[in-house]
């Protein structure tokens, strides 16, 4: 039965026609403070994904839309939340007015090889040591049974920081969330998502997105927007992609960009 309580976030007043999807996956709340300063105008919907397949994923979230939204919504989202945002308005075009992919991971598998060595290369020494013992650790299905969602938390904390261009004080990804990552929906998205992107069917999805679609993309994000331009400009009907300067991956997070993100972003919600 669907927990409206257990599923989201409300933010601002009804109608709430803005939905802000997080990243990870497995990381709720991560996108918080974006709903919270996009409620400043919008109604807005932060749901926390709870499903751990891509299919009951878009199940879950068209519920949320058709049970707490005013449809046709918005859909927001920020990395892998710009993923499943594209996979929702592919499924149920009829619930999705407009799709904002904010730092969206590559859409082919070709794109996606580099991203892990740009942002060791960011790290110190230390840093780069504590990613690669991390990494080595998820591979310990024993250990990380125990430990897994603690540990994802401190990969993203550490990757935060290879992620950003100019952070302001105080926005880095916290080593203690307010709500825990989920190592296992992580992994067990993570190995469906890439099959997909891997295989073409992901972009695939374009030929049934019938809504406007912008990506929002910072210049210094790891993940290369040429990942995200050329796939779906050649790919979907009505499609643009801005690119930030002096900004990286979480833009709502950066000290230079912050401002012009947000003046874009609410030009694309109005």
């Amino acid at each position: 039965m669907y927990d409206v309580r257990r599923a989201l976030r409300k933010h601002g007043r009804a109608p709430r026609r803005v939905v802000v999807l997080h990243g990870g996956p497995g990381a709720p709340g991560s996108a918080g403070q974006l709903a919270r300063d996009i409620s400043s105008r919008f109604g807005v919907l932060e749901p926390w994904q709870r499903a751990d397949s891509l299919e009951a994923l878009v199940a879950e979230l068209a519920c949320v839309l058709r049970y707490d939204a005013a449809l046709p919504a918005v859909l927001v989202g920020h990395s892998w939340g710009a993923l499943l945002g594209f996979m929702t308005a592919a499924r149920h075009p009829e619930l999705v007015s407009r799709l904002v992919m904010i730092g969206a991971p590559p859409f082919e598998a070709r794109y996606a090889a580099g991203i892990m060595p740009v942002r060791l290369e960011r790290l110190d020494a230390r840093q780069r040591e504590e990613v690669l013992r991390m990494q080595a650790a998820f591979g310990d299905s024993r250990y990380m049974s125990r430990h897994g969602d603690e540990l994802l938390q401190q990969f993203g904390h550490v990757l935060s920081t290879a992620d950003a261009w100019n952070p302001a004080e105080g926005t880095v990804v916290p080593r203690q969330p307010c709500v825990p990552c989920s190592f296992a929906q992580y992994e067990a998205l993570s190995a469906q998502a890439e099959p997909l992107r891997r295989s073409g069917a992901l972009l695939a999805l374009a030929e049934s997105v019938r809504c406007p679609v912008v990506a929002l993309h910072g210049e210094y994000d790891p993940h290369p927007v040429e990942g995200v331009r050329r796939p779906l400009a050649g790919a979907l009907g009505d499609f643009r992609c801005i690119v930030l300067p002096h900004c990286g991956h979480t833009p709502w997070r950066e000290r230079e960009a912050r401002a012009v993100f947000y003046d874009t972003l609410f030009r694309e919600l109005t």
